[in-house]
């Protein structure tokens, strides 16, 4: 049996995800840090998985929210990284806050240290990278100056039948060229489960695309809702699955779950082979 662990981390307003393949490699999602509880998914994942050593990491955009955590990757080391190349003085074009100076030079230089090659052997897209456990990634050409949430890096996990999509903050132009990718369009078609774009904002939001992958749970990582929030859309489109509160002990069937209002999301998938079977746990914690 080849198992793997999905764990969405309640980070507030950002995004953050820790894979466990079946052989036991590690793969995060985005760097996103919950700034309340001061909560650090690299702290808790490196902790809970024993881990001295990260396998793979993709940041689908370098905004704040999806790198807060970055300056504790330097307690972990990282095999091979994901990530967006643009230039500093765009990076920077923007006005922000002094103490976000640091977390967008440590992604530029963590970009500039992962500039090479990667070998078959580390390679996160090589469907052996972690025993049935790999991912792909899309992306279309979009300029960080004008449309930054576009640049986002698309990610599917996929672990024997079972597809995770987590696409960073993707808007409606995005979606609708990727939809051009035959190959993206069939990974599409394969997803269980999807992580809503944009934290579950109107502007990350298509029809099409949701419609095409037919999901059976969205997830919305997110701290409060918005005006501009579309959850009812996602329910009406999603099929529903059982999911466990573990701080009641219920279990319910839902279209859509979000870690402002569940806590982080627990996805285990247990793959024999002929058949793949997945259990969503939810639960508030205090960290």
């Amino acid at each position: 049996m080849a198992n793997s662990r999905i764990i969405v981390w309640d980070v507030g307003h950002g995004s953050s995800v820790s894979i466990l393949a079946p052989n036991g490699r590690t793969g995060m999602l985005d760097l996103g840090a919950n700034t309340e509880t001061e909560f650090s998914p690299i702290k808790f994942t490196k902790s809970m998985w024993r881990l001295d050593r990260l396998n793979h990491l993709t940041i689908s955009h370098p905004h704040i929210d999806h790198i807060r955590d970055i300056l504790n990757l330097r307690l972990l080391e990282l095999d091979t990284l994901n990530a967006l190349e643009i230039p500093k003085e765009q990076l920077f074009a923007e006005r922000i806050q002094e103490k976000d100076r640091d977390l967008l030079n440590a992604y530029v230089q963590l970009k500039q240290r992962f500039s090479g090659p990667i070998t078959a052997l580390k390679d996160p897209n090589n469907p052996s990278w972690g025993g049935q456990g790999y991912f792909s990634h899309y992306s279309i050409k979009a300029d960080w100056q004008s449309e930054p949430n576009n640049a986002s890096i698309v990610t599917f996990y996929r672990s024997g039948k079972f597809t995770l999509l987590y696409p960073g903050d993707i808007e409606s132009r995005g979606w609708n060229e990727l939809l051009k990718s035959k190959e993206f369009v069939n990974d599409l078609k394969s997803t269980a489960f999807f992580i809503a774009s944009h934290h579950g904002r109107e502007a990350g939001f298509s029809k099409e695309i949701v419609e095409t992958a037919a999901p059976q749970l969205v997830i919305v990582s997110d701290s409060w809702f918005k005006d501009t929030s579309v959850t009812d859309r996602y329910s009406h489109l999603a099929t529903g699955f059982e999911v466990i509160n573990d701080n009641t002990g219920t279990k319910e069937k839902r279209s859509v779950v979000s870690t402002r209002a569940d806590g982080r999301v627990i996805i285990d998938v247990s793959d024999l082979g002929n058949k793949t079977t997945a259990n969503v746990r939810v639960k508030k914690t205090l960290s």
